[in-house]
């Protein structure tokens, strides 16, 4: 995962007009991205977060046939995209 960081610069420090118009084009962008990257986490997570709630709930009702199922779903996503030395 690719994390964002932000450049920083001193608006007070730059007389240039066209200089301190791209100073704010490139934060504009740094916003975006973050943002973006914001929502990718927070679907990603709520997902996550929903397939194990099924997991646990399944557990706790004792549906074990459930609980391998969702076992070896999470199985076969880490095998398909997380799996150490995978090409993604």
């Amino acid at each position: 995962m690719n994390v964002l960081c932000i450049s920083l610069c001193n608006p007070e420090l730059i007389t240039d007009p066209l200089e301190l118009r791209e100073a704010l084009e490139r934060a504009n962008q740094q916003i975006i991205q973050l943002g973006n990257q914001l929502d990718s986490l927070t679907r990603g997570t709520y997902g996550l977060t929903t397939e194990l709630a099924v997991m646990c709930e399944a557990h706790l009702a004792g549906d074990a046939a459930l609980v391998a199922q969702k076992v070896s779903e999470f199985a076969n996503h880490y095998r398909q995209h997380c799996r150490p030395g995978v090409k993604h």
